[in-house]
């Protein structure tokens, strides 16, 4: 577990690892992931901010094992 200001500090992305959040609704999640993306992106990185349901919606509505692969290896 890492504290706030540790994560602007990008350092999981020269460890290559992810960042997830989690919690109950309302506790501010998405601003955190927006705003470390944002953060990111003014550093001259890329970034991608997708929710976890808009991602698995997306994941399910892949029509066969070849499209599920080709958009999980878009995700990465």
């Amino acid at each position: 577990m890492h504290d706030i200001q540790e994560l602007f500090q990008l350092h999981f992305l020269r460890d290559a690892t992810n960042v997830v959040f989690i919690g109950p609704n309302g506790v501010g999640k998405t601003m955190l992931a927006q705003n470390l993306a944002l953060h990111a992106l003014v550093l001259g990185h890329t970034a991608r901010f997708v929710s976890a349901s808009a991602m698995l919606t997306d994941l399910a509505a892949q029509d066969g094992a070849l499209a599920l692969r080709r958009r999980l290896r878009r995700l990465r």
